[in-house]
C-alpha cells in the first residue's frame, strides 16, 4: 500500500468508468506533464498543467488497463489506471 505523502500525485476514481479523472498534486505548484498510455504503450492522452495543486482531466478511453505518467521538472512517476 502506497503512502500518499511519499508520492507527487494521486488520482481518482480508480478504477473508473471514464468521464473525469481528478488529480491531486502533493508538491508545490509548478509545471507538470501528464501522459496516459494504454497497455500496448500507445499514447492515448496528454496534458500540461501549470500552477495548480488539483486538476480534472476528461477521459474518453475504452475499458482496459492504462498507465498514467506524471513528469515534473525533476521527477517522474507512473501509476496504473483501470477503466471498466
Amino acid at each position: 500500500q502506497e503512502n500518499p505523502s511519499d508520492t507527487n500525485f494521486n488520482f481518482y476514481p480508480n478504477p473508473s468508468k471514464g468521464g473525469t479523472l481528478n488529480f491531486e498534486f502533493n508538491k508545490e505548484k509548478g509545471y507538470r506533464h501528464i501522459k496516459i498510455y494504454d497497455s500496448n504503450g500507445s499514447l492515448q492522452k496528454q496534458e500540461n498543467v501549470t500552477g495548480k495543486t488539483d486538476y480534472s482531466m476528461s477521459l474518453d478511453l475504452a475499458p482496459g488497463i492504462y498507465f498514467v505518467n506524471l513528469y515534473t521538472s525533476n521527477n517522474s512517476e507512473i501509476r496504473k489506471l483501470v477503466i471498466w
